[in-house]
C-alpha cells in the first residue's frame, strides 16, 4: 500500500508538530526547528539560474531554502552575490549579508547533511552547461544518501535525469551484490553496499524531439514578484493512484481513471517544456515506475509566422517517474516551480497552474515531515540515553 507522506494522521503534518531540537542532555533552551528545502547548484547565467530556483521555491512555499554544494566550491555564493548585487531583487528568507554596500539575504550553504534539511530539490541546467566530475560525483552521493535515509527528493528537468541514473546505479549494485545486500524495501532502507559509485555510468536517458522550447527558459520578472515566460508546450497524462497524481490533485477527489487530457478538459494538465532528453522507461527497476507521459499533440506549440504551422511536435516521452516505497522520490521533466500562486486557470487549453503549485508544496511538506520525524527520533534517543545514565 502506498502511503502519503502527509497522510491523515495530524502527527505527520508539519503544521501539527511542535518539536524542538533535544535539550535533554545539556539543559539549554530548545531551538525551534525550521525545515529548509536543499537546492543543488545551478551554474547558469552568472547566478541567474541559481537565484531563480531559490526565489521561485520561496515564493511558492513561503519557507526558507539552502544551497547544497560541495566544500570549497568556487561558484555558489559568489555567483549568487554577484547576481543579487547587480539586480534589485531579494529573497524573502536568508541571512542578511552586505555585498559591496548592498544588503542581500543569502541562503546558507549545506555541505554535509543538516538537521534542518528537508526536501532535496535537484535543479535543472542549461543545455550549454556541463557538470564537472566533482559536482556530478557530489550530487550522485547526495541522491544515494537521501534515498538511503528516507529523505524526499524532487528532480526537475535535467535534475530528474541524474536522479534516474542514481536509481539505476543503486538497482544495478543491488543485483550485483545481492548476496551481501540488505534491502528493507518497505521503508526504503538500502545498505551502503548498494550506494557505491565505482560502477560504469548507466545510460538512463534518450534523445527526444519537439520538447525543447527555443523561446527561452521561464524566468523572474524584473521586480522578482513572479515567474514569466512560462510557455505551455504540450499536455501530459498522469497515472492513476500515483504519488504525482495525489500531489497535484491534493485537496481534490481522487480520479477514477487516467487523466486523458484531450478527452475532457477537467483532466487537462499542460506543462512547460525545455528538455532535450528524457528517461528511458525500458530500464526502470521494479521498485520505481513511470507516473506521467507526454501527449503527442502539437496544438499548443508556437506557430511559424510565415506558415502558421506548429514549430514543435512533441513526441511521446516519459514525463515523470517515482519510487514505489518509502518517502516520495519523484522526477519530472517540466519545471513545476515556474508556476505562480496567482496564475489564472486557462479553460481553453486546460492549463491549471494550481496543480503544479500543489506538487511543489506537497513535496516541501514531505520534506518538513521528514525533518520533524528525525528530530523527534533524536529527541527520544536523547531522553533514553539520559534516563539510562541516571
Amino acid at each position: 500500500m502506498k502511503l502519503s507522506p502527509i497522510d491523515n494522521n495530524p502527527c505527520l503534518r508539519p503544521e501539527g508538530i511542535k518539536t524542538f531540537f533535544s535539550s535533554a542532555n545539556n539543559g539549554d533552551s530548545p531551538t525551534p526547528l525550521r525545515p529548509m528545502t536543499a537546492v543543488t547548484m545551478r551554474a547558469y547565467g552568472d547566478g541567474k539560474g541559481l537565484f531563480f530556483d531559490h526565489k521561485a521555491l520561496q515564493n511558492l512555499t513561503g519557507q526558507p531554502t539552502a544551497i547544497k554544494d560541495f566544500k570549497n566550491s568556487p561558484v555558489s555564493h559568489v555567483l549568487l552575490k554577484e547576481y543579487m548585487r547587480a539586480n534589485p531583487i531579494n529573497l524573502a528568507h536568508g541571512k542578511v549579508t552586505d555585498v559591496v554596500g548592498v544588503k542581500c539575504k543569502l541562503p546558507p550553504v549545506f555541505e554535509e547533511h543538516h538537521a534542518e534539511e528537508g526536501l532535496l530539490f535537484l535543479s535543472g541546467k542549461h543545455k550549454k552547461n556541463k557538470s564537472t566530475p566533482e559536482r556530478k560525483n557530489f550530487e550522485s552521493k547526495l541522491i544515494n544518501e537521501a534515498i538511503r535515509r528516507g529523505q524526499p527528493i524532487l528532480g526537475v528537468c535535467a535534475g530528474s535525469w541524474q536522479l534516474y541514473e542514481s536509481i539505476l546505479r543503486i538497482d544495478r549494485n543491488k543485483r550485483v551484490n545481492s548476496s551481501s545486500l540488505a534491502v528493507a524495501v518497505d521503508d526504503a532502507t538500502l545498505s551502503l553496499e548498494a550506494l557505491r559509485l565505482d560502477t560504469p555510468e548507466p545510460s538512463g536517458t534518450m534523445e527526444t524531439t519537439g520538447h525543447n522550447y527555443r523561446g527561452g527558459m521561464p524566468r523572474m520578472s524584473e521586480n522578482g514578484n513572479k515567474v514569466v515566460n512560462n510557455k505551455q508546450i504540450h499536455r501530459i497524462e498522469i497515472e492513476n493512484e500515483s504519488i504525482l497524481q495525489q500531489a497535484m490533485n491534493e485537496g481534490e477527489a481522487p480520479a477514477k481513471s487516467k487523466q486523458h487530457s484531450h478527452e475532457t478538459l477537467p483532466g487537462n494538465i499542460t506543462v512547460n517544456s525545455v528538455h532535450w532528453r528524457a528517461i528511458d522507461p525500458t530500464k526502470m527497476p521494479n521498485w520505481a515506475t513511470v507516473s506521467a507521459t507526454s501527449v503527442a499533440d502539437a496544438s499548443l506549440s508556437p506557430k511559424s509566422v510565415s506558415t502558421n504551422e506548429p514549430l514543435m511536435n512533441p513526441v511521446d516521452a516519459t514525463e515523470a517517474f517515482e519510487t514505489k516505497f518509502g518517502a516520495p522520490v519523484v522526477g519530472v521533466q517540466w519545471h513545476p516551480e515556474a508556476y505562480n500562486v496567482d496564475d489564472k486557470k486557462d479553460e481553453v487549453i486546460g492549463n491549471d497552474p494550481a496543480k503544479h503549485v500543489n506538487l511543489i508544496r506537497y513535496m516541501q511538506k514531505a520534506g518538513a515531515s521528514y525533518v520533524m520525524k528525525k528530530s523527534m527520533l533524536n529527541e527520544f534517543k536523547g531522553l533514553v540515553i539520559s534516563t539510562l545514565k541516571n
